[in-house]
């Protein structure tokens, strides 16, 4: 795993995801399918509805945990240190290449690189 930001950002989407969808499992069950009797006639609830419980509290624990470290934060930042990076990195080649007078290309290529660094910073990765 080289980007641990990144990787418990998307495992924070998929807990939130899986709880939501315990959530709608549980919207469908009728009123005498919240509690079972066992075998010595005590009430239990569903397992649907523990499993909820505790996706509720599982989510809710990840959630503040990502809120302290700050992570969306962190992973703009990381975003923007290396757009910058790539920025330097294609104007050096546009140098290079003795094209670093043509304003209209640099014009397109910071456009584009800002592009690229906003759809970057999403939580979701977004596409284009």
């Amino acid at each position: 795993m080289s980007d641990p930001v990144t990787a418990l950002l998307q495992l924070a989407a998929e807990v939130v995801g899986f709880k939501d969808w315990l959530g709608g499992r549980l919207a469908e069950l009728r009123d005498d399918q919240w509690v079972s009797q066992t075998r010595l006639g005590a009430e239990q609830i569903s397992a649907w509805t523990a499993a909820y419980e505790r996706a509720l509290d599982r989510t809710g624990r990840l959630l503040v945990d990502i809120g302290r470290l700050n992570l969306e934060e962190r992973q703009v930042q990381i975003s923007q240190r290396s757009a910058e990076m790539l920025a330097q990195a294609v104007m050096a080649a546009m140098a290079t290449c003795h094209l670093s007078d043509r304003l209209d290309l640099r014009a397109a290529i910071a456009d584009e690189l800002r592009q690229a660094a906003a759809l970057e910073s999403r939580p979701s990765g977004g596409s284009r």
